[in-house]
């Protein structure tokens, strides 16, 4: 009984810990909604959906945490989030509609959105809808919904606060560079979602050692020190470099075996693939194979089911840098 409490007592400090870190991380990362980060304030979800206006399909991020929902833009001048507005969680309703498409309500706002599958709405809808019911019967105690600057408050306004084209190359040069192989950034390039158990199982499931990896329209076969961590796969020469020749965030990416139409004629061999991307990798012996599956379908899995969006990409507006793929 008392290694149980234990146990509890250390998985919600961890939780908690995750919690705090990535709550820092997206604070970093967005500009126009200060004091994210509070005590009650838990992160459920963050990722792409596709916002209805009366100019297209908008792509826009999405964050839902335990009192708010936030939606935002990433700024081609900054390489931050813009945030454009807010629900709160409380008073927040939805609506089913056709095909991947469902309604945010919440005061007087009404926002359309659609996901780039079914199995991801019905992961935002199941999480707002838990979210909201969450807070119903407890006491009205506001969290701090700290200054949502006018500038970034309306849709309209995006280019007045500085998301005009013509000012990039000067403004872009005196930014620092992003962490573009943060969650955050990854989900937007990729148009992805995740949640906080995701980082944590991600935190459980890390992996390190040589493999040989070749590339889709390469013969050869190249040895590599390789770390996963954090839905990111590392690649160094030896194990006591310090700095990465290379990496590639693994957030939209399967894993599996080789098909016969990859004609790789070796044992051990795993294929990591997105889009037109495709990589694979050799293992030195089926326990180390199998190991390195089992923690790379860990990493992956919350994207297994995805399908190609339904929707056309040429219909996006707004959507900047979504297509940015490295490595």
């Amino acid at each position: 009984m008392m290694l149980t409490r234990s146990t509890e007592v250390i998985r919600r400090e961890l939780t908690a810990s995750e919690n705090h870190s990535l709550l820092c991380e997206i604070q970093r990362d967005i500009d126009g909604y200060d004091g994210l980060v509070q005590p009650d304030r838990k992160l459920i979800r963050q990722g792409c959906l596709l916002k209805h206006s009366k100019r297209g399909l908008q792509q826009r991020m999405f964050f839902l945490f335990s009192d708010v929902l936030l939606y935002a833009v990433k700024s081609p001048v900054t390489q931050t989030f813009k945030v454009l507005g807010h629900v709160p969680v409380r008073s927040l309703l939805t609506e089913n509609a056709e095909h991947n498409a469902f309604v945010i309500f919440g005061g007087q706002r009404a926002i359309t959105v659609s996901a780039g599958t079914t199995v991801e709405k019905t992961l935002w809808l199941d999480e707002l809808a838990k979210a909201a019911n969450s807070l119903k019967y407890k006491p009205q105690t506001q969290l701090p919904i700290v200054s949502i600057k006018t500038c970034t408050s309306s849709e309209e306004n995006l280019e007045a606060c500085g998301l005009n084209s013509a000012l990039v190359p000067q403004v872009a040069a005196k930014q620092p560079s992003p962490r573009n192989n943060t969650a955050l950034h990854v989900c937007w390039h990729r148009g992805v979602t995740i949640c906080l158990d995701d980082h944590l199982r991600s935190g459980r499931n890390q992996i390190s050692g040589y493999l040989l990896r070749k590339f889709k329209n390469s013969s050869g076969w190249q040895k590599l020190w390789v770390v996963l961590t954090s839905f990111c796969l590392y690649f160094y020469k030896s194990y006591s470099d310090d700095a990465a020749l290379a990496s590639l965030p693994l957030l939209g990416y399967t894993v599996g075996p080789p098909g016969i139409q990859d004609a790789v004629q070796k044992e051990y061999v795993f294929k990591l693939s997105f889009k037109n991307h495709t990589y694979f990798f050799r293992a030195e012996s089926e326990h180390t194979y199998n190991r390195w599956m089992e923690v790379l379908r860990s990493a992956t899995q919350i994207q297994e089911s995805r399908s190609s969006p339904t929707i056309n990409s040429n219909n996006l507006i707004n959507n900047n840098n979504t297509n940015n793929e490295s490595n």
